[in-house]
């Protein structure tokens, strides 16, 4: 029998042909624009129990479909920036000043 080493790089090239075209699957289903509840919750790093909670107290957008939860990947975005605190600069004195408080208690 003959080796022939371009049948070892063709076979090379399929097979990484083959993890190019799964990863572009995975990168299409994880742009999903609707997420189940526990996908969305995973998403804001949270559980599925928490997100109800935040549904429940009307906190968060969602839909509800025959009975199930919902959410829109834009919206758990836009929830999730909505928490985003804006730096401040601190300068020396407000540091001394606030070294000085703890001070006085």
């Amino acid at each position: 029998m003959n080796y022939n080493p371009f049948d070892h790089v063709l076979q090379e090239l399929n097979e990484v042909k083959q993890l190019l075209q799964n990863r572009s699957l995975s990168v299409v289903t994880d742009e999903q624009p609707y997420l189940s509840l526990d996908k969305a919750a995973d998403f804001i790093s949270s559980t599925p129990g928490a997100l109800r909670q935040m549904v429940y107290k009307g906190q968060i957008q969602h839909i509800k479909k025959q009975g199930k939860l919902y959410f829109r990947r834009k919206d758990l975005i836009a929830w999730f920036e909505s928490g985003s605190v804006d730096a401040v600069e601190i300068t020396g004195e407000d540091l001394l000043l606030t070294d000085n408080k703890k001070r006085a208690s």
